[in-house]
């Protein structure tokens, strides 16, 4: 634990043509909250361009230090600056939810292609297999979140994200059957929770049932609720 002077910290002989700088600025939470009260807590910071927020009811958003800051512009244009005090839970949770809505409108599109395929629609079916396409998305865009918070690079997100969706998808039987697949898969598929929402719009679509529907369903829920709260708390506790 740092307790001298930051002048301590810096080896600067010009004549001799020597600049170090100890290891301790870097990692010594003590002078880290020195710099956080001396410099960017105790004086004017830039936050950022004009053009950031170049038309009325645009902002953007950054930190002074460890205090995070939303900087708008109003309807007659003029700019502010609020510190940001809103826990974003509210925001991860309709981030999650629009995610669910987006794959759910987008997964409707296949009705359309239902009655070439010989697939009868029922009303009441379709009604309840939008409402599990709903749950699923949710739950995978809950899972897309809570793997973004620990990122630090879109493309490291991309790779990851891809390691985890792919397989699940491919195990889920929407694609391939999973009857006859090796023991050591069929463990796997069974902690699947793509392949639980499956069943249950198989089921529902063309009448196809492996186990009662509602213990699918029950997966499936447990599966969103964990990673809407998992996406919840990862941002809460990052920010």
């Amino acid at each position: 634990m740092f307790t001298g002077r930051l002048s301590d910290l810096i080896d600067d002989r010009p004549d001799e043509g020597i600049f170090r700088v100890s290891r301790a600025i870097f990692d010594d939470p003590a002078v880290f909250d020195l710099e956080m009260r001396q410099i960017f807590e105790g004086g004017w910071v830039f936050l950022g361009i004009a053009d950031q927020a170049r038309d009325p009811h645009d902002f953007f958003t950054t930190d002074i230090g460890r205090v995070p800051v939303l900087v708008s512009r109003d309807g007659n244009g003029a700019l502010a600056a609020f510190i940001n005090s809103c826990p974003h839970r509210g925001s991860r949770v309709a981030q999650t939810l629009a995610g669910g809505l987006i794959a759910t409108v987008q997964g409707c599109i296949i009705f359309i292609f239902a009655p070439f395929v010989g697939v009868p629609l029922k009303p009441l079916n379709v009604l309840a297999t939008i409402g599990v396409m709903l749950v699923l998305g949710i739950g995978l865009t809950g899972l897309g979140l809570t793997i973004a918070a620990r990122m630090t690079s879109f493309e490291g997100f991309g790779t990851v994200n891809n390691f985890i969706v792919l397989p699940l998808y491919f195990l889920s039987g929407a694609q391939f059957p999973v009857q006859n697949v090796p023991d050591w898969m069929r463990v796997v598929i069974r902690v699947n929770p793509l392949y639980y929402g499956v069943e249950v719009m198989r089921g529902l679509l063309i009448g196809l049932w492996n186990r009662s529907g509602w213990i699918d369903f029950a997966v499936l829920a447990v599966f969103t609720v964990v990673t809407l709260s998992a996406a919840t708390w990862s941002f809460t506790r990052q920010e």
